[in-house]
């Protein structure tokens, strides 16, 4: 494996509740280079009714992140998304050129209030796919929903959403509840991708390989590899 794909995190600067400047996502990326990261796609925070950065800032921001992993963090490859608050219209806003896709491909990240139901998220899926779009479901151990009954996780896989869990969720940084939700999921093998949902240095950060050997440990190193590598990188390509 040539180094984890951390591809949700909130790492570049000023643009919402991540990184509050340019030193802390320099900061960041060294944790998470320090740590194994070697491609990160960065999922700043779309919500249609908040303030947004322009996507020409998002680009220049982006540019000059990079300018800095070339000179510092050799091998670094960084990559531009968007972790979208969904609601109806949200593959109307793609198609106008609103929102990021991730990394310029067909996959999309969405996300949903914590107390939304399960319906919604299930239409929420059927209308990305709709519009030829493959979404990938943020942080799914968040949704009530989803906890109370985990084997919805299955059938929004067979409905072919992709499904995405924090590393802290499994490391029980989060608590023991969501552990235990995000253990099963591990163990049916339906989930596609974990990430660092980096914030910030401190209490959120992105080192992501403390979680890893986690997995691999108790889920084996193939599909530990899935999750941290192979399938973000299906997403690159």
């Amino acid at each position: 494996m040539q180094g984890f794909v951390d591809m949700h995190c909130h790492i570049l600067p000023a643009v919402d509740d991540g990184s509050r400047d340019y030193e802390m996502s320099c900061e960041m990326m060294r944790q998470a280079y320090q740590t194994g990261t070697r491609r990160i796609i960065f999922t700043p925070h779309y919500k249609f009714k908040y303030r947004h950065t322009s996507r020409g800032d998002l680009v220049r921001k982006l540019k000059r992140m990079r300018e800095f992993a070339v000179n510092e963090l050799p091998g670094m490859k960084l990559h531009l998304g968007t972790e979208c608050l969904y609601e109806q219209d949200l593959a109307a806003k793609i198609e106008a050129g609103e929102v990021f896709t991730m990394a310029k491909s067909r996959y999309v990240l969405i996300e949903f209030l914590p107390e939304s139901e399960y319906p919604y998220i299930r239409n929420a899926v059927y209308e990305m796919e709709r519009y030829g779009y493959i979404p990938i479901v943020a942080h799914i151990e968040r949704y009530t929903c989803m906890t109370r009954k985990t084997e919805r996780a299955a059938e929004l896989k067979e409905m072919g959403a992709l499904l995405q869990i924090n590393s802290a969720s499994v490391t029980g940084a989060i608590g023991l509840a969501v552990k235990h939700s995000c253990d099963r999921w591990l163990k049916e093998h339906v989930i596609d991708f974990i990430a660092s949902d980096a914030h910030n240095t401190t209490t959120r950060n992105p080192q992501l390989d403390a979680c890893a050997s986690l997995v691999a440990r108790k889920y084996g190193s193939d599909y530990m590899e899935e999750l941290f590598c192979t399938n973000a990188m299906e997403i690159l390509r």
